[in-house]
């Protein structure tokens, strides 16, 4: 199946600039171009405190709702997790996936996938980063002597 190009140019705004893509430019190009634009470790790690926050910040609701069988309290809750991941997309709206990276492969092989795996794993990183690094000092201050002295 043939790619689709663009027939015209495109301005999209991306991150307070106007970003033009060019007619003619391929479907696959615009996606790198456009993921190369907003992605990242830091813009990754972002998301992932936001989604760690949200999910925390639900929890009572979603509990208490469980709990008391209150429809109103899961609704608050439904409406946290509905700004979370408004929040997520805002601060990586376009993360490249194990799909984009498999698609990459199959187009370009090997040498032209590795752009996207990189930033793949990069991105997974951040993404996990806030859930993993808090375990990760606990454990490593629970190891010192300092604490068990």
């Amino acid at each position: 199946m043939a790619e689709k190009i663009l027939d015209e140019d495109l301005p999209v705004e991306i991150n307070g600039e106007i970003v033009v893509f060019e007619k003619g430019m391929t479907q696959s190009e615009v996606i790198d171009r456009y993921q190369s634009l907003t992605g990242g470790f830091i813009s990754a790690a972002k998301s992932g405190v936001e989604r760690l926050v949200g999910s925390l910040g639900a929890i009572p609701e979603t509990f208490l709702g469980d709990v008391f069988s209150s429809q109103e309290l899961l609704d608050e809750a439904g409406e946290e997790y509905k700004a979370t991941r408004e929040a997520v997309s805002e601060a990586l709206p376009a993360p490249v996936t194990y799909k984009d990276v498999t698609e990459a492969y199959k187009r370009e092989g090997l040498t032209g996938a590795i752009p996207d795996a990189y930033r793949f794993s990069v991105e997974s990183i951040g993404q996990n980063l806030p859930y993993v690094g808090p375990s990760m000092a606990a454990s490593k201050v629970a190891s010192t002597e300092l604490v068990w002295a």
